[in-house]
């Protein structure tokens, strides 16, 4: 098994802008980090994070699909889908009950 590595993903990318028609710049930036979005129901940690700050989460996913781009940017990239189904911040990892899973997955103390 590989040593868990963090990848990062740059907040900023150059992309060509196609809807320029005068001499205006032939590019622009975008943020290309995939979102999520999960409620306090689900991940009650967020009820006390501020927007803007940068946390650490530990996620399970399972992937529930896969294509191959044809078009544009996407072109011949591979895109995933996922769907989360575990979370768990640096702060709650000795809780276990921060874990959102079913309890099989949870881990032992």
């Amino acid at each position: 098994m590989k040593t868990p590595q963090m990848n990062i993903i740059p907040d900023k990318k150059k992309v060509p802008n196609e809807y320029v028609t005068d001499s205006k710049s032939k590019t622009r930036e975008i943020d290309p980090r995939p979102e999520f979005q999960i409620n306090a129901d689900e991940f009650p940690d967020i009820k006390e994070w501020s927007v803007g700050k940068k946390y650490k989460l530990e996620i399970e996913v399972e992937m529930t699909g896969s294509r191959i781009g044809e078009y544009g940017d996407d072109k011949d990239k591979l895109t995933g889908t996922f769907k989360i189904s575990g979370i768990m911040s640096d702060e709650d990892k000795d809780d276990a009950k921060a874990y959102m899973a079913p309890k099989a997955m949870m881990k032992k103390k």
